[in-house]
Parts: C-alpha cells; structure tokens; sequence
C-alpha cells in the first residue's frame, strides 16, 4: 500500500460572504469535507 502523505490547500473567496456567516460557513465545510474524506476511507491527520 502506498502511503504518501502530501498538503492540500483549499481557497475560497469568501468576499461577496456576510463576515457574520463565515464562522458558521466554515465549520460546515469542515464538517461536509471531513464526512467526504471518511467514506472512501481516505486518511488525514487534521483538517
């Protein structure tokens, strides 16, 4: 089994985003991106 490890980075413009929301916004997408690495069983050490 190959077990490399590698960076990914992730940006998204937020500009147009209420600042009020971006807290929220962002704990969902860790959330949503940490449920989708899971499934397949993909690992990761933090997100």
């Amino acid at each position: 089994m190959l077990d490399t490890r590698t960076d990914l980075l992730i940006e998204i413009g937020t500009e147009e985003l209420p600042p009020v929301a971006l807290p929220t916004l962002s704990k969902a997408f860790v959330d949503s991106f940490q449920s989708q690495l899971q499934t397949p069983g993909i690992a990761f050490d933090s997100i």
